[in-house]
């Protein structure tokens, strides 16, 4: 029987014949191959006009019979490995990436012919037996490494510890780096990590007796605001640090090429040995020179030693740059401190205590045992500071009485103390103002009261604290000790004065 049927294909009409007849074999078509296209067939760079190491290709592909499921893709400077690395290369279905193409030469040259390839896989497990091929004339890029001038110590003289930001970049991109590496004087290289770009160091050991150690770092500038005690790299430790002389620091950036790009200090910097337990700290800013100066170093050095640093003398160059990480880890290495301030500056929009930018890195020293003798001046009203200023965090007083500015302390006073142990301290022959009444806040010890009486009838309110104790919550012993007012206020019996600090410094803060 002979049957006709009409079928439309393309728009044009063909008969087809079927023949009734029995097919002893079923027909089959073989799978055709994938066929793969790269955007790119040929880039015309030579000589030194060449593109950078990152390059981002496009790539596609289709198959007459089936779907493209997948591609391979390769590189290398040598074609032969390049298809060798493709036989082997995993899936991807990606159709564009961007790769870095990073090459090494032995005779240290910056520039390298890449040799890329990709096939295309259809969903039968097919390969294109053409893969695509492109050769990619690349040029690597030195990468740069900067330390940050604005960061670094204003005097050449660090104490102890020299903290610095710096920046790295490859023009290749970020993944093309590395190594970053750090160096002091003819030390060896030291690696660091790649994911940080503010440093302190730190002397291993700050009293070494032959003058040379190792620098510990301590990655980040928020110390003083971690919630566990700030610690150094793990096992990382940079030799050729001198004490007591001049030192450089060294920064090297390496990219995966071999290319470097090297930073170091301007100047060179002379790091102070520790040789005590006890920091004074100057920040006193009154006019001329400062009475306890002289009168503090005396009394204090009669009963133990110290080391000093000055935040007001010559223009302030030994103020830190970063009060968080630098005051922290300064303090860090000392069981105790004693810092006295007055008022730093009376322009109004400006900070007028140097003690608000030290709080974050003393609230931190003394939540990890550290020792605080403090003697502040506050100023007087009008112009007192707000209740929301960070002092408020640290010192034990929960507001300053607002009549402040008229206490007048009788000479010749004398102080008693509130606390068994403590000596009864004199105020001086002379009128005193610059006295801060307080409130306190709960929990904490009043060491010294004025009377109502020791003040003169300008002072219309009672008698206050002057002078206050905390405790670590820890261990329940002194950590620190606040007066509202300069010391040497209380020199009228200076031998009871001195023997004030040796209590202070030597017994409460003996733990």
């Amino acid at each position: 029987m002979r049957a006709t049927l009409t079928l439309f294909i393309l728009g044009l009409t063909m008969p087809l014949f079927f023949l009734s007849c029995k097919v002893d074999k079923e027909s089959t078509v073989d799978n055709v191959a994938p066929t793969t296209f790269l955007s790119i067939d040929t880039i015309v760079l030579e000589g030194p006009n060449r593109l950078l190491t990152r390059v981002k290709l496009n790539w596609s592909g289709t198959d007459r019979d089936g779907y493209v499921v997948g591609y391979r893709v390769a590189w290398d400077q040598d074609f032969q490995k390049c298809k060798d690395k493709l036989a082997v290369a995993g899936i991807l279905t990606r159709t564009d990436s961007t790769f870095l193409l990073s090459f090494l030469n032995a005779d240290g040259s910056d520039t390298a012919d890449i040799h890329f390839m990709v096939q295309a896989l259809d969903n039968k497990g097919l390969f294109d037996p053409n893969p695509k091929h492109v050769r990619i004339p690349v040029k690597n890029s030195p990468p740069i490494i900067t330390i940050k001038e604005d960061g670094l110590p204003s005097s050449d003289t660090i104490y102890s510890v020299y903290s610095f930001p710096y920046t790295f970049s490859d023009p290749d991109g970020t993944d093309d780096l590395d190594v970053v590496q750090i160096k002091i004087n003819d030390g060896a290289w030291t690696t660091l990590p790649k994911n940080i770009n503010f440093i302190s160091l730190v002397a291993a050991d700050p009293n070494s007796p032959t003058g040379e150690t190792s620098a510990l770092i301590y990655p980040g500038e928020n110390l003083a605001n971690q919630n566990q005690e700030p610690a150094p790299l793990a096992n990382v430790a940079v030799p050729g640090l001198k004490l007591n002389s001049l030192n450089r620091i060294y920064l090297k950036v390496k990219d995966l090429a071999g290319a470097t790009g090297i930073d170091s200090t301007k100047e060179e910097f002379f790091f102070k040995a520790k040789t005590a337990d006890l920091l004074i700290i100057d920040a006193f800013n009154g006019e001329g020179a400062f009475i306890g100066d002289s009168m503090y170093y005396h009394m204090i050095g009669n009963v133990t030693t110290y080391d000093r640093i000055d935040f007001i003398g010559n223009g302030g160059k030994n103020r830190p740059k970063f009060w968080g990480p630098t005051l922290y880890l300064l303090c860090k290495q000392y069981k105790k401190v004693f810092w006295y301030s007055d008022i730093y500056s009376t322009i109004v929009g400006e900070v007028p205590l140097l003690l608000t930018y030290a709080v974050p890195a003393f609230s931190q020293y003394l939540r990890f045992n550290g020792k605080i003798l403090m003697s502040v001046t506050f100023p007087d009203a009008p112009t007192q500071i707000s209740n929301t200023d960070p002092i408020f965090s640290l010192v034990p007083i929960d507001s300053i009485s607002s009549f402040s500015r008229d206490v007048r302390l009788r000479r010749d006073s004398i102080i008693e103390p509130k606390v068994e142990g403590f000596p009864r301290l004199k105020t001086t022959g002379f009128l005193i103002t610059g006295v801060d009444l307080f409130y306190t806040k709960a929990g904490v010890d009043t060491l010294y009261y004025v009377p109502k009486k020791n003040l003169t009838n300008l002072y219309p309110g009672p008698g206050l604290p002057i002078a206050l104790r905390t405790k670590n919550p820890f261990n329940n012993k002194s950590n620190l000790v606040f007066f509202g007012m300069e010391l040497t206020y209380l020199s009228g019996d200076r031998q009871a004065l001195q023997t004030l600090f040796s209590k202070v410094l030597n017994e409460e803060f003996n733990w």
